[in-house]
């Protein structure tokens, strides 16, 4: 008997506790609701720089060169270290001729242009006295140096990290000689130092270049060519033998032919190198979850509400509209006695008979 009790009050126990928990299940379902969210995240790349076996765009070129004229006999000069082993620099820029479409594993055609300074020669120092009374004094000496601006056309291949190649300039060179004045020390009465020109002499020339080019990363390339420069005539100012006759120089011009063999030696920089290799890093991917809202919440007014109502009810008091504001509007006005303190509402009266 004791046993039939426990159980029937064990299966009254479990009865009520379904119940509860059932109730407040829906109690929860009335009140929340659960959203899945699901969003697609993109995935991630890195960008590498590809290297490019030719110039497709443009590059920019700087060089060491050195130059030396041929074809001098041993009588012609007494002095032809002027115009030997003479340094100087390079700077030009490299297109391509033909479109990225044409490029192809038989190599690329390039034009470009430059512009070169060298031949920088210097003659013996002679003093002169800028003012006898003080005895103010400077030096003076010739100088030489030569500017050429030219056109380029270059074939190139390649063979691996390597890329041979054959050209052709093309230019102007300018020679200038002038006697530059200097004092020794700083003085007020004059300038530090001023030049006269002495002779100036222009040359056309046409030159076959090889070289060869070695690829040292995606956008820089060191190289090494030999030139074979052949032009016109030219007439230079030999500075060893020019004589000072105290004021100025006296200006041996020498006839020369612009035959010139030049070595160089320099940098190219691709800028063409916007091609990139797209590697992915991590895959996009799906990200979901779960959120549990509330449901039934009331939306805070809106303030240009409150404030079209308030107008609306200080309109109806004072037009004695006898209309509700009320979005609708069809619903008679009703007004509080609350708002008006101290007024008592008034009871309608019987029409008379």
């Amino acid at each position: 008997m004791k046993k039939n009790n426990f159980f029937i009050f064990l299966s009254f126990l479990f009865a009520t506790t379904g119940v509860i928990a059932q109730s407040d299940s829906s109690e929860i379902e009335k009140d929340y609701k659960v959203v899945q969210r699901v969003r697609y995240v993109n995935p991630t790349y890195e960008y590498i720089p590809l290297r490019q076996n030719y110039i497709t765009n443009v590059a920019l070129g700087l060089e060491y060169n050195n130059e030396s004229f041929k074809g001098l006999g041993p009588n012609s000069w007494d002095s032809l270290d002027q115009l030997n082993n003479s340094s100087g620099f390079d700077f030009y820029f490299l297109f391509s001729a033909l479109p990225k479409s044409m490029i192809s594993n038989w190599g690329n055609i390039n034009w470009g242009l430059g512009m070169g300074f060298n031949q920088f020669s210097n003659g013996d120092l002679h003093n002169v006295a800028l003012n006898t009374t003080r005895e103010d004094s400077a030096y003076t000496h010739v100088k030489n140096n030569a500017v050429h601006l030219y056109s380029m056309l270059r074939y190139e291949f390649q063979l691996g990290r390597f890329y041979p190649y054959l050209g052709m300039q093309g230019g102007v060179s300018f020679y200038n000689s002038n006697q530059y004045t200097e004092t020794y020390v700083p003085i007020t009465d004059y300038e530090a130092f001023g030049s006269v020109d002495l002779h100036n002499s222009v040359a056309g020339y046409l030159s076959t270049e090889i070289g060869l080019r070695v690829r040292l990363n995606t956008a820089i390339s060191m190289y090494v060519s030999y030139i074979d420069k052949r032009g016109s005539d030219l007439e230079v100012v030999d500075v060893y033998n020019s004589t000072f006759n105290g004021l100025s120089f006296d200006g041996v011009i020498r006839d020369v032919k612009h035959n010139t063999n030049q070595w160089k030696i320099g940098f190219l920089f691709d800028l063409s190198t916007n091609k990139y290799e797209k590697r992915i890093i991590k895959e996009g991917y799906y990200d979901t979850s779960i959120v549990v809202q509330p449901l039934n919440q009331p939306c805070p007014p809106c303030p240009c509400e409150e404030g079209d109502e308030s107008e609306d009810r200080g309109s109806s008091i004072y037009k004695g509209s006898g209309t509700s504001p009320s979005r609708s509007g069809n619903s008679p006005a009703t007004i509080s006695p609350k708002s008006f303190p101290g007024v008592k509402p008034s009871t309608p009266s019987k029409p008379k008979s």
